[in-house]
């Protein structure tokens, strides 16, 4: 990881103001996304109308927001532990080696 952080100090900030703007204003990524899809027969159709709506459910389920530090894209770790409380069963059960005592902040 040492080797990358020149490279991360740069990018995560782009990521961040990316979906910080995305999140503001979904309209022209919504309507690359469309085009994108729509041009490729592999992925299922994409219309208009779901790229709106699925804007609107990461903004307003809180999916997507700036956090109480004024970042976007940190994480919660309740909120990790609490996926990795519901995913570890269902994981171990596929046979995926999971520790019991795996945490969010080991992650």
């Amino acid at each position: 990881m040492e080797s990358l952080t020149p490279c991360l100090q740069k990018l995560v900030p782009i990521i961040q103001q990316s979906t910080a703007d995305y999140v503001s204003a979904p309209e022209s990524t919504n309507e690359a996304i469309v085009d994108g899809v729509s041009q490729d027969s592999s992925f299922s159709p994409y219309a208009e109308g779901e790229a709106e709506f699925s804007a609107t459910l990461l903004k307003d389920e809180g999916l997507i927001a700036n956090e109480a530090d004024g970042s976007v894209g940190t994480y919660d770790m309740a909120r990790v532990q609490g996926t990795v409380d519901e995913l570890k069963p269902i994981l171990v059960a596929g046979g995926a080696a999971i520790p019991d005592s795996l945490t969010a902040e080991q992650i």
